[in-house]
């Protein structure tokens, strides 16, 4: 045995046997396999449940990232480092020491560098339950502090391998900073324009963002420190730098969903030549169809108050009454948001006909009930154009070259 304890660089003659010394090491091991089962005892059967009735969430998050488990097994290095300098002290085994303490302490700083790690994604899980993280992501941040975790961890280790002070890396740290300015240039512009996003609140995760030149329309699925990610209609993921966002012309489209409108902007396409004066019969056969008065009068009420029209019913015109009874019609319409702007305007004519815009605001913003209710408003407005002997313009097609041509073929013939 003292042999093998030579062979080991142990002299047993330095005031305490070989036996004396294997019981001291068994103690030690022993001491160090208690510690760790007690602090893990503790922190999952005391603090976990302290912290769980005070923030339930908080505690689940910080389970589900194994916490406690990692940080318990800080307490067998702690309990091994003061054991070897109280046991072996003035020994032969002790010259080991000194390697036994780089090893501890290299082993300390792995150990916090995986606790502190999983405290900055236990927080970033607590922080994403909140509402605020929807209009301040902070994912950017949170990585941001994990790499300056990484590089601090990694130059301690440095330190006690080489057994130097640290200081003593701080300054090839400089240049090896400005060389990775180069290297890491869009992690670092990422990470300056996540903060300005933030800061300015312009795009948060959930927002429908349209960014052209990256040819991405879509919901925001994530802000990263390098890249926005974007959920396109069509289900394709884009991936934007973060910086670009802050250089490039890109539109969000939350104000509308706040609003809660979504804007309906249509023309309708009238023939000029089938506009005149209002027929004397005209108003007794319109007040035959259900609601038709009620939405004319409505809207002729309010073109009056805007100035925009008067109640000379010699002046109307079949076009003036339409306008009247598409302003009643959306004015009565459940789907059509009453307090944002309503109006339905003649514009300039065109080779096209003469157009008649409607602009209004609707209820639903999300993209297939609004295109429903558009669908909707645009189906029965078009309807009801030969109702007041309007005619819609189109330019001619095939059937109509066809049936103007359908004459001259029978005198062929």
């Amino acid at each position: 045995m003292d042999d093998f304890l030579v062979a080991l660089g142990l002299n047993p003659i330095d005031g305490r046997s070989a036996v004396s010394s294997g019981v001291a090491i068994g103690l030690v091991v022993l001491s160090a396999v208690v510690s760790y089962l007690l602090t893990r005892y503790l922190l999952l059967r005391v603090v976990s449940p302290a912290v769980a009735r005070s923030k339930p969430d908080w505690d689940e998050k910080i389970r589900a990232r194994r916490v406690y488990h990692l940080l318990a097994y800080a307490a067998p290095a702690l309990v091994l480092g003061f054991a070897f300098r109280i046991y072996f002290e003035g020994t032969t085994f002790g010259r080991t020491a000194d390697f036994v303490d780089t090893f501890l302490s290299i082993y300390l700083i792995v150990i916090g560098l995986l606790v502190v790690n999983a405290s900055l994604n236990a927080a970033q899980d607590i922080y994403h339950t909140y509402e605020i993280s929807k209009t301040v992501p902070l994912t950017g941040l949170f990585q941001a502090a994990k790499a300056f975790l990484y590089v601090v961890a990694g130059l301690l280790v440095v330190a006690n391998l080489l057994n130097i002070p640290l200081a003593f890396l701080l300054w090839p740290m400089v240049i090896l900073t400005a060389v990775a300015g180069f290297v890491f240039k869009d992690p670092i512009l990422g990470f300056v324009g996540g903060l300005e996003l933030a800061a300015n609140d312009m795009v948060a995760i959930g927002d429908l963002i349209d960014v052209p030149q990256a040819g991405a329309f879509g919901h925001v699925m994530d802000i990263t420190l390098i890249s926005v990610k974007v959920r396109n209609w069509d289900q394709t993921i884009a991936n934007i730098p973060t910086y670009s966002l802050i250089d490039t012309h890109f539109v969000n489209w939350r104000g509308l969903e706040e609003s809660g409108g979504r804007r309906i902007q249509a023309p309708i396409y009238l023939d000029a030549s089938t506009i005149m004066p209002a027929a004397e019969d005209m108003r007794p056969s319109l007040s035959q169809i259900n609601h038709v008065p009620d939405y004319i009068a409505r809207g002729l009420n309010e073109m009056a108050e805007l100035r925009v029209g008067h109640r000379d019913d010699g002046s109307l015109t079949n076009l003036s009454l339409y306008r009247a009874y598409v302003i009643g019609y959306l004015r009565n319409h459940p789907q059509i948001n009453q307090d944002l702007m309503l109006m339905v305007r003649v514009l300039d004519p065109t080779q096209l006909g003469l157009p008649l815009e409607i602009y209004a605001f609707s209820t639903e913003t999300e993209w297939v009930a609004f295109e429903a209710v558009q669908s909707e408003i645009l189906d029965h407005v078009l309807s009801m154009v030969p109702t007041f002997d309007l005619r819609l313009f189109q330019v001619p097609g095939g059937t109509d070259l066809r049936e103007f041509a359908q004459p001259y073929r029978d005198d062929q013939t």
